[in-house]
C-alpha cells in the first residue's frame, strides 16, 4: 500500500507500486465517479458544483514520469484524504497534520462533524471498511433532514371504491367494474409522506439492521432513535422485495428543490450505502473503489461545531448560502462568504494549511473587515508546535488587526483515546482565547 500526505508535491513512488492506480491519476473526480461506481466522495458534487473552487474538477492525485527515472513516478496530492484501490494497488492519503500517519486527527474531525464516538465504533480509513464509514454518517444526515421536516410529495394512487377523488381509469373500470358492483376505478393524486424517499430511508435502516450495525448507531443517540421510530411509523407499506425498485426510483428522480437540500444529501447517502456495499467487498479488479473526503471542508465544519458555542454564524461559501452583497444596487450580485463571524465584533476564516500569511489570505480578510465594518479578523489553522493560541498583526496606520488563531494538536500520543483527551483540553483553551479576544 502506498501511503502519502495530502497537499504534497513530487512524491517519488516505484512504478511497481502504482500499478492500476495510474489510470485514476490526472483525471477529474467527476469523471472517475461516473466510470467507477465504487468510488465514494464527500461532500457530494451537488454540494459544491457552483463553488468558485470547482472541486469536482480537481484530481485525486496527479502523476508524471521522468525519462531519467524509469523505475519511479512522481505523485502530487490535493485536499482529498482517504483510501482508493484498483487491482492489487492501494493508495492511502492521510492528513499532513497527522503525526506519524496514525490518522488520529482525521478520525477526530470525522467524529466531531458526524457525531460519532469512534472509541466505541469500528471505523477506520482502510481497505474493506468503506461501508462502516458511510453507515456512521447516516445518523447526522438523517437528523439534518428531519430538522427540515418530513419529506412529502404528490403520489399517484390507483383506487377502486366509491369515494371518487381523481381521474377515472377507464381501462381498469371496464376490466374490473363491469358489470357494475358499486365501485369505480380511478387515479388520485395525493400529498403523501409514504413516498419514494422515505421508503429509501426505511430500506437503508433495514439494511443497516441486517448488517448488525443499526443497534450500534442507536446506542446513546436519542435523536437517532426518535428519527428511526418516526420513519417506521410513516412507511407502513415497506416491503423488502421492493428494494431495487425503490433505489432505482430515487436514482432516476433525485430531489432538486432547494428547501429539501438536506433531504437530497440524505437521499444520496442512502443510495451510496445500498449500492456500494457489494462493490467494496468485490474481488473484481476492473473496478476502482474507495472513500475520499475533502479535508479542508471537514476542518471548516469541525470549526463550526466549536465556534457555534460562541454564537458565531456560518456562511456556507461552497453552497453560496448566507452570503452578503459587496456592492449596492446594480452590482448587488457580487457576494462574499466569510466562514464565521459575529456581527459588529469579529470575522474568522478556516485555513487548512501550514502557511496562512499569503497575500491572497490577507487581502481576503481585509475585504471581509471592510464590508462588515470590523476591526478584528482571525485566520484559524491547526498546528503541532504548541505554544500560544493566537498571534496578532496590526495593519499599518489604521487601528485594525488580522491575527492567526491555532488549534494546537497533541503530539506523542500513545493511543487515539489519549489524543482525544488532549484535544478536549486544546479546544477549551482555543475557545477561551477566542472569547477573550472578542471581549478585549
Amino acid at each position: 500500500m502506498i501511503s502519502v500526505q495530502d497537499n504534497t508535491e513530487k512524491i517519488i513512488v516505484p512504478c511497481s507500486d502504482i500499478g492500476e492506480l495510474k489510470y485514476l491519476g490526472n483525471c477529474p473526480i467527476s469523471e472517475l465517479i461516473k466510470e467507477n461506481r465504487g468510488i465514494v466522495f464527500y461532500p457530494k458534487l451537488f454540494d459544491i458544483k457552483n463553488s468558485e473552487q470547482r472541486i469536482e474538477n480537481n484530481h485525486i492525485f496527479d502523476y508524471y514520469e521522468k525519462h531519467n527515472h524509469l523505475n519511479n513516478v512522481y505523485l502530487s496530492t490535493n485536499n482529498l484524504v482517504g483510501i482508493i484501490s484498483k487491482g492489487e494497488s492501494t493508495l492511502k492519503i492521510h492528513s499532513r497534520f497527522d503525526e506519524g500517519g496514525k490518522d488520529f486527527f482525521l478520525y477526530y474531525l470525522f467524529s466531531k462533524v458526524f457525531k460519532i464516538n469512534i472509541l466505541d465504533s469500528n471505523i477506520s480509513f482502510v481497505k474493506n471498511n468503506i461501508f462502516n464509514i458511510l453507515a456512521y454518517m447516516f445518523p447526522k444526515y438523517l437528523s439534518d433532514a428531519m430538522g427540515q421536516g418530513l419529506y412529502k410529495e404528490y403520489v399517484y394512487r390507483y383506487n377502486n371504491d366509491m369515494k371518487i377523488n381523481g381521474r377515472i381509469d377507464l381501462n381498469k373500470f371496464i376490466k374490473c367494474d363491469i358489470p357494475f358492483h358499486g365501485k369505480v376505478s380511478y387515479v388520485s393524486r395525493d400529498y403523501f409522506i409514504d413516498n419514494k424517499l422515505n421508503q429509501l430511508i426505511r430500506h437503508t435502516i433495514e439494511f443497516l439492521k441486517q448488517k448488525n450495525i443499526l443497534e450500534v448507531l442507536k446506542y446513546g443517540n436519542k435523536d437517532f432513535n426518535d428519527n428511526v421510530n418516526l420513519i417506521y411509523q410513516i412507511t407502513q407499506d415497506y416491503n423488502m422485495n421492493d428494494r431495487k425498485r425503490v433505489i432505482l426510483n430515487n436514482i432516476i428522480k433525485t430531489l432538486n428543490h432547494p428547501y429539501y437540500y438536506n433531504h437530497k444529501k440524505l437521499q444520496q447517502l442512502c443510495i451510496d450505502i445500498l449500492t456500494n456495499c457489494g462493490v467494496v467487498y468485490s474481488d473484481d479488479n476492473n473496478f476502482a473503489y474507495g472513500f475520499l473526503i475533502d479535508i479542508s471542508w471537514l476542518f471548516e465544519e469541525y470549526l463550526f461545531v466549536l465556534l457555534k458555542k460562541l454564537n458565531f454564524k456560518h456562511s456556507l461559501n461552497r453552497l453560496h448560502i448566507n452570503g452578503m452583497t459587496y456592492f449596492d444596487n446594480k452590482n448587488a450580485r457580487m457576494k462574499i462568504y466569510p466562514d464565521f463571524y459575529i456581527a459588529n465584533k469579529i470575522v474568522c476564516d478556516a485555513k487548512y494549511k501550514k502557511n496562512v500569511w499569503l497575500s491572497t489570505d490577507v487581502h481576503q480578510m481585509a475585504s471581509y473587515m471592510l464590508r462588515l465594518k470590523l476591526d478584528k479578523a482571525l485566520l484559524i489553522k491547526p498546528k503541532y508546535q504548541g505554544g500560544s493560541n493566537i498571534e496578532l498583526r496590526k495593519i499599518k496606520d489604521i487601528d485594525k488587526v488580522i491575527g492567526t488563531a491555532f488549534i494546537n494538536l497533541p503530539v506523542n500520543c500513545n493511543s487515539y483515546k489519549d489524543f482525544v483527551n488532549k484535544m478536549h483540553e486544546s479546544e477549551n483553551k482555543f475557545l477561551q482565547t477566542i472569547e477573550d479576544y472578542i471581549n478585549k
